[in-house]
């Protein structure tokens, strides 16, 4: 059996969502997938491929206590016994005791920041059939708008309303995504550690409705004029409430068109508005890994 989850850009909302506001996630070209052949054992053989075909982490868990003998990396190690006895307690697939060969293959990047936790979770739960959000939560912290994302490999709305998860199926692909690119600041950040550093509890509702007005208005945006607004006005005010200062302001105050940071502030992608040959400006500051619309987002 062979599943495959898309990665994923958070385009609005990036923090707020787990206050409640809306988000609007789109999935990228690259993704990850999984393949699960039965093995004659009563062991996991778990091996994790790179986007150059270069074996990252290999390991055989037992399952009867998803455990290993030896250990080689324990973080992932734990991550994946965690989410393995959820599986155990949620799904039918461990009852045989049967084990299985598990091989999981990135399409990008580790260090990319576009999913490689989340779409292994959105292969886990389309595999054994369980909720995708909760086998989430067995192993790690976050909204689950990324797993949503790989499990509908389509552009969502997400939103947190009363601690249960919605997401819908929306369109976004506007006209002028010719002038918009996508640039790699070569610092990962740990979704985890930003999760932790936000304070939800102290959002206001108020708050939560500006940044649903933003999604709102994105969504209905027609021209790259207001798509900027839009983008700016995004970082301005999450600027506010993070208290700290924007990518822009940080390392591209020269730069003359809108720059809105995506995910974790500070590392990963961020989102440009200019023609191909603004990305010089990046480069030249040292910038090499630029990709168009076209070249990251799943049409």
């Amino acid at each position: 059996m062979e599943f495959y989850s898309s990665g994923k850009l958070m385009l609005t909302s990036e923090y707020m969502v787990l206050a409640g506001a809306k988000a609007l996630s789109i999935p990228t070209k690259r993704g990850q997938t999984m393949q699960v052949t039965p093995a004659n054992s009563a062991f996991i053989h778990w091996k994790s491929i790179d986007h150059q075909g270069n074996c990252w982490f290999e390991n055989e868990f037992s399952v009867a206590e998803f455990s290993v003998a030896v250990s080689v990396n324990s973080l992932v190690e734990d991550r994946l016994s965690a989410l393995f006895k959820f599986i155990y307690d949620q799904s039918s697939v461990f009852d045989s005791g049967q084990g299985f060969d598990i091989v999981t293959t990135l399409e990008f990047d580790r260090l990319w920041g576009l999913g490689s936790s989340s779409t292994l979770v959105a292969n886990l739960a389309k595999w054994a059939e369980v909720d995708p959000i909760d086998l989430l939560h067995a192993a790690f912290r976050g909204s689950g708008y990324d797993v949503a994302t790989g499990l509908e490999d389509h552009t969502i709305l997400y939103q947190i309303e009363n601690g249960v998860a919605h997401w819908e199926q929306v369109t976004f692909q506007p006209d002028f995504s010719h002038q918009i690119f996508f640039v790699y600041l070569g610092e990962k950040k740990i979704s985890e550690d930003e999760v932790l550093k936000f304070d939800a509890k102290s959002i206001s509702a108020e708050d939560v409705a500006l940044f649903n007005d933003l999604t709102d208005d994105l969504m209905t945006c027609e021209t790259l004029t207001d798509f900027s607004y839009i983008m700016t006005s995004h970082e301005r005010e999450l600027s506010d409430i993070l208290n700290r200062p924007t990518i822009k302001y940080q390392r591209f105050r020269d730069y003359p068109f809108a720059i809105k940071s995506l995910g974790g502030w500070g590392g990963d992608f961020i989102l440009v508005v200019g023609n191909p040959d603004d990305q010089d400006y990046f480069k030249e500051k040292g910038y090499d890994v630029i990709l168009s619309w076209d070249e990251m987002i799943q049409s």
